[in-house]
């Protein structure tokens, strides 16, 4: 089984990563077109979280003003160029969640609560994973550990960004039970993805 380091790179890849590279070397085209190939999917991701689209605008430009100073701190070693856009893109959405709990004068606190709960309760091994999601036949095989109930809290939690409470109340499933099955799923296919050499335990 080839490790990470081993494993051939797609040829789109291969091309974000030569704009990274460009965007240590100040690099403004590169940059946009880094942005145009991948804006689309960090906002969707940004507004799964945060409920909002001009704060989800404001996450995503926030994530590529952070590209554009530490392109530099990019490392293969830890995932694709995507994974890597996706979690910051995951950090400035909580992080911006944090900041609207902190004001009294905006609603949805139980909202907010619960949803930062749901990203920073299994953050770890949901971050292990997320590096992995651009291999889909690998991520299939991962799904394939874990039991349906846990198969169907997780992709809702993670690919569709519900909370806890809302996959709860979509598949009338005690709260508890949602919350069980999320964390043992993602332990699960860390596991797997650990046993894989695609994870460092």
């Amino acid at each position: 089984m080839p490790t990470p380091a081993e494993t051939p790179l797609s040829a789109v890849e291969v091309q974000l990563r030569d704009w990274v590279a460009a965007i240590v070397e100040r690099d403004g085209v590169a940059l946009g077109k880094l942005f145009d190939h991948c804006a689309a999917r960090l906002l969707s991701v940004a507004e799964r979280v945060l409920r909002c689209e001009a704060d989800a605008e404001e996450a995503v430009a926030d994530v590529f003003s952070q590209v554009w100073r530490d392109a530099g701190k990019y490392d293969p070693a830890r995932g694709s160029v995507e994974a890597w856009l996706l979690r910051l893109t995951h950090s400035r959405s909580i992080d911006r969640l944090r900041r609207r709990r902190a004001r009294p004068d905006e609603g949805g606190g139980a909202h907010l609560d619960v949803v930062i709960a749901t990203y920073t309760d299994e953050e770890s091994a949901a971050q292990q994973v997320l590096e992995q999601l651009q291999d889909k036949s690998l991520v299939k095989q991962a799904f394939r550990v874990m039991s349906n109930e846990q198969q169907r809290c997780v992709a809702l939690a993670f690919i569709e960004g519900l909370s806890h409470q809302e996959i709860a109340e979509r598949i009338c499933m005690p709260l508890g039970t949602v919350k069980s099955h999320v964390r043992r799923g993602l332990q699960s296919m860390r596991a797997y993805l650990e046993q894989q050499g695609h994870v460092a335990p």
